[in-house]
């Protein structure tokens, strides 16, 4: 495959390789300065197609409760911000919300010295540190990892993209042509489907359904919902948050569309 530029490679899934290839989700690292970090991701952003959904986050919006906040949601490209905070439960959060094919940006200090100049607040009181062997661990696999993009005031990485083999199988609902497109993203989101759709048939439904992030929990939902509301159902849908129901009716909006 001939070389990439950094931008080609980032929205590949969005142009000219949309209609052609199935992609991986991948990693981009961003190291260096504030104002270096700041100017690399705005040269790539400006390029960005207008279809693509990115979330732009800093490590400090994602403290706590906060996190509560993108629960239920999705995005192409997720960009978190380390140089004021890092935890490893913010990767963990965000990264479960970029849809396939999609990419997480990591924007953090330069490599080198990121180890040694950690906010430590969550450590217990009366201790310090002033070395962090986890993050040079975390340092370690990814800039030793081949898949892994990065960019340096030194280094522009760009690996090959990441494309996934063997063929999709393609779901649909009872009653769709088998040519429509597919309302379910896999296999096993249509099984949860008929599931919740069996225990309703029973007339009584009591359902916890978990999973880990971004498999596809709530537009499961929505699809259960939508088919529901098609029976003559009223739904009530709850949460501690609006915005974590947003990819409920996302889905919804999106299949009644269509």
């Amino acid at each position: 495959m001939a070389q990439l530029q950094l931008d080609d490679w980032l929205f590949a899934p969005y142009c000219q390789f949309a209609n052609t290839l199935e992609l991986h989700r991948r990693i981009l690292v961003i190291s260096g300065d504030v104002v270096f970090c700041n100017r690399q991701l705005g040269t790539l952003l400006s390029s960005a197609p207008t279809s693509v959904t990115i979330n732009q986050l800093d490590c400090t919006q994602l403290k706590g409760k906060r996190r509560q906040h993108f629960l239920g949601t999705e995005c192409d490209i997720a960009i978190i911000d380390c140089h004021k905070r890092f935890a490893p439960g913010d990767i963990m959060a965000i990264a479960g919300t970029i849809r396939r094919s999609g990419s997480l940006v990591l924007v953090c200090p330069a490599l080198s010295t990121w180890p040694s100049n950690l906010d430590t607040s969550f450590i217990s009181h009366g201790f310090t540190l002033s070395f962090s062997h986890y993050l040079a661990r975390f340092i370690d696999k990814l800039t030793n990892t081949p898949t892994t993009a990065l960019l340096t005031t030194d280094v522009c990485r760009i690996p090959d993209l990441p494309v996934v083999t063997g063929s999709r199988t393609k779901h649909t609902l009872k009653g769709q042509p088998s040519a429509a497109h597919s309302l379910f993203a896999s296999a096993e989101q249509e099984k949860a489907f008929e599931l919740l759709m069996q225990a309703y048939q029973k007339g009584s439904l009591h359902a916890v359904v978990t999973a880990p992030r971004g498999r596809g929990k709530s537009s499961l939902l929505g699809l259960f919902i939508l088919e529901l509301l098609k029976r003559g159902n009223d739904v009530l849908l709850t949460s501690s948050l609006l915005a974590n129901t947003e990819q409920v009716f996302t889905i919804i909006k999106k299949v009644s569309s269509s």
